[in-house]
């Protein structure tokens, strides 16, 4: 039966969920089938495996100007296939690369799920491959999306004077503690507030989940009947859900959903089983002064899910990864401002005050785009960032935003 909700609190709180299109899987999940030809502007290209079943592939360009890009991928759900990467609007960028005389160098890593460990050791691979068959490289970029813009911080921030500048997109930049905790709060205030409608607890999955039948039709079918619930989690500074208009909200509630639902195994596969998300103490709070009422927010407080994290998993959550913002080469970020996975006020913002306070400010450029969607860029868009980082790092000279 349906927690009651105080009525002061019901008439404040409508918030239109209705979609007016088909809601579709989160995208990132999808496996990535495509097939891309390979341009003429290419003048060879090199595969082969590194590690178990980690495929690469070197791009060199017909007129080389002697610089390297390496790239790493967003995240793949851990069941999908080994498989070099054509997701997030990449292979157009790779071309655009190359028509700009980059050569560019990418892993499918050994395996997908959250792989931040595997990643940035394949990836850096990569490095040393790449000067074997072609010489040393001028100067050498880490770009990255998602995941794997994650994973080209930590390599940066590793591996300090091995690369010339960083490019990170759509990326979880204030850590996998604070994306884990933002995907586990959604989900246990999910199941406060609507209790029942989705099986298990974020810790707790049943096999065998089917992402139109045990999740859209369900979530979309419970906020379109009672849509507060969805009002107070847009409301509350840990659930930002992202979105201009009810149709967006809901959307981003359902790929955030999904990503605990088909998600959740992988990471407790990474730490024992144990739980990595703590929210015992957590105090859930208004984005702003007056949007919920204290008396909301102590209702929501005593009735929520709570769980507690354990040392070992605690520590994994730090060891993969929590940057430091110790910047050592400039740096450019691109996100989505209305991101539905990877919050952008609970990541760029963070990392900009890491950085601020390693003294490091100047070192970081953030750009922003307005589309709605995780890693929603055009390549106009991707290319431009990575444009300006590099005129950044062979001038010296920072380019305005």
């Amino acid at each position: 039966m349906r927690r009651s909700l105080p009525l002061s609190l019901a008439a404040a709180l409508v918030l239109s969920a209705c979609a007016e299109q088909p809601l579709t899987a989160p995208a990132s999940f999808a496996p990535d089938g495509a097939s891309h030809t390979v341009s003429a502007i290419w003048s060879s290209t090199v595969t082969g495996e590194t590690g178990p079943g980690a495929q690469y592939a070197f791009y060199m360009p017909a007129a080389w100007n002697g610089d390297v890009v390496f790239y790493a991928h967003g995240i793949k759900l851990d069941t999908a296939a080994i498989e070099l990467p054509t997701g997030d609007g990449f292979p157009d960028a790779r071309d655009a690369l190359g028509r700009r005389g980059f050569a560019v160098a990418y892993s499918s890593f050994s395996e997908n799920g959250w792989a931040l460990k595997d990643g940035a050791q394949r990836t850096h691979q990569l490095s040393g491959l790449f000067t074997s068959k072609f010489g040393k490289a001028r100067r050498s970029y880490l770009m990255g999306t998602s995941l794997g813009g994650l994973i080209v911080q930590e390599m940066a921030e590793k591996y300090a004077g091995k690369y010339d500048g960083v490019l990170a997109m759509c990326a979880p930049l204030a850590g996998t503690r604070t994306e884990l905790e933002y995907v586990a709060n959604v989900r246990v205030l999910f199941d406060f507030l609507y209790p029942g409608v989705l099986p298990g607890d974020v810790l707790h999955v049943p096999a065998g989940m089917n992402l139109y039948a045990n999740v859209i039709g369900p979530v979309v079918g419970a906020v379109s009947a009672d849509p507060t619930g969805l009002g107070i989690m847009a409301r509350l500074t840990q659930t930002p859900l992202a979105g201009s208009n009810g149709n967006e909200v809901v959307a981003s509630l359902i790929k955030t959903l999904s990503y605990d639902i088909y998600g959740i195994d992988d990471f407790l596969g990474r730490t024992g089983g144990h739980s990595m998300f703590d929210n015992h103490n957590t105090a859930y709070t208004a984005v702003a002064p007056g949007l919920l009422t204290d008396d909301a927010l102590a209702w929501i407080n005593r009735g929520v899910g709570r769980f507690t994290s354990t040392p070992d998993a605690e520590r994994y959550l730090a060891k993969y990864y929590q940057p430091t913002g110790a910047l050592t080469v400039p740096t450019v970020t691109l996100h989505n401002v209305n991101d539905p996975l990877v919050p952008f006020r609970l990541h760029e913002p963070v990392f900009a005050g890491m950085a601020a306070d390693a003294g490091r400010a100047s070192l970081l450029l953030q750009r922003t785009a307005t589309a709605y969607g995780h890693c929603a860029f055009t390549t106009e868009q991707m290319v431009g960032a990575f444009d300006a980082l590099s005129a950044w790092v062979a001038s010296g000279v920072k380019p305005a935003a």
